[in-house]
């Protein structure tokens, strides 16, 4: 079982990949020292959590099979009130 600060530690990790470019679980594994397993249960924690996660296909190399990726959704800032 791992502590709350290693999970927490693990989020942020996954967190600032899929907030950069849309990464697969593999890659997302690779980058924070994981398995895809880890990585998996981690994208929905951070979901459960209310981070919009959309999953987007990227190729895999230049003619490579599509794959399923993850990104974090940005959300634009609201738009600024004008004072009448």
């Amino acid at each position: 079982m791992i502590s709350h600060e290693q999970k927490a530690r693990e989020l942020a990790r996954v967190l600032a990949c899929i907030a950069k470019e849309p990464m697969t679980a593999r890659k997302i594994a690779a980058k924070c020292d994981t398995t895809k397993p880890t990585a998996y249960n981690r994208l929905e924690c951070l979901r459960s959590l209310g981070y919009m996660i959309d999953e987007v296909k990227v190729r895999d190399g230049k003619s490579g099979p599509e794959a399923k990726a993850y990104k974090l959704r940005t959300v634009p800032p609201p738009a600024k009130q004008v004072p009448a």
